[in-house]
């Protein structure tokens, strides 16, 4: 696991050195809270769409590793198409276990939410991998936004997931079971959050993932649609789980149309 993650973090810094700086700005380490850690980049576009929702991306690393600076190419996919981006560092273990990560991601959606240059726009989280669970918490569980004073269903108008792990009780203890403490581990599946009202969601896979396996995006999606809710599945036949990720880099779209998915769900939601 860890020399994959280490393969993504070089495979970041190469894409990030391809990557254009027109058609939008970076603020970069934002405070969204106290904890130093705990800031934020904005990605803003040259030109924007109005009134278009904001988009919440949440990186990954095992909630022990990564950063915000590594994704600069996620950024630029979204802001060049006239998206607001912002992508937050949220602490990581052995500092916290969950859901301390999840929570943190919460402190900054909030933060993003009430800033009165965005009074009433809607937000779209986005995820990959272990970014991806934390995400998708924050979209289908109340309690995190509730605890920050934002109504989910008012505020979170969609959910994008990569790669990301949804269904993946019982764990392996040797590999993950140190991140998740035993008496809250039900709490972290979004599998057990199926119930009641959600906003859209789009969860997206590569058929090659062995680092997270399909069946957790196929599961949730089984589930929601049973129920009645938004949910839409794509699976890329030739992409793996760091390159269903590194597909939104302009070098690798040619690989799948990841971004254009991404975007046709955004653009269907205002």
């Amino acid at each position: 696991m860890l020399s994959i993650l280490s393969r993504k973090i070089d495979r970041a810094a190469l894409l990030n050195k391809t990557v254009s700086r027109r058609g939008y700005y970076v603020e970069r380490d934002i405070a969204f809270d106290l904890h130093p850690r705990l800031a934020l980049d904005h990605y803003r576009p040259a030109r924007e769409k109005a009134e278009a929702p904001l988009i919440v991306y949440i990186h990954g690393g095992t909630w022990e590793e990564g950063s915000k600076d590594d994704y600069l190419f996620v950024g630029e996919a979204f802001a060049t198409k006239g998206y607001h981006v912002f992508i937050p560092n949220y602490r990581l273990y052995p500092e916290v276990t969950f859901p301390g990560f999840v929570e943190d991601g919460a402190v900054a959606v909030a933060w993003i939410a009430k800033q009165p240059e965005f009074e009433g726009r809607k937000i779209i989280l986005m995820g990959h991998s272990a970014g991806g669970l934390n995400a998708s918490l924050l979209a289908m569980d109340s309690t995190y936004m509730e605890s920050v004073g934002v109504d989910r269903l008012r505020t979170i108008a969609g959910f994008i997931g990569l790669a990301g792990g949804y269904d993946f009780l019982p764990l392996e203890e040797d590999v993950y079971g140190h991140f998740f403490p035993h008496e809250t581990r039900e709490q972290s599946q979004a599998i057990n959050y199926v119930r009641g009202k959600h906003p859209p969601i789009l969860l997206l896979y590569g058929a090659k993932d062995r680092t997270v396996h399909p069946h957790n995006a196929a599961s949730l999606n089984r589930a929601l649609v049973a129920q009645g809710s938004h949910c839409e599945l794509k699976i890329y036949p030739n992409l793996g789980h760091i390159g269903i990720l590194s597909a939104l880099a302009k070098v690798f779209r040619w690989r799948a149309p990841v971004l254009r998915d991404c975007l046709h769900f955004v653009e269907g939601l205002y």
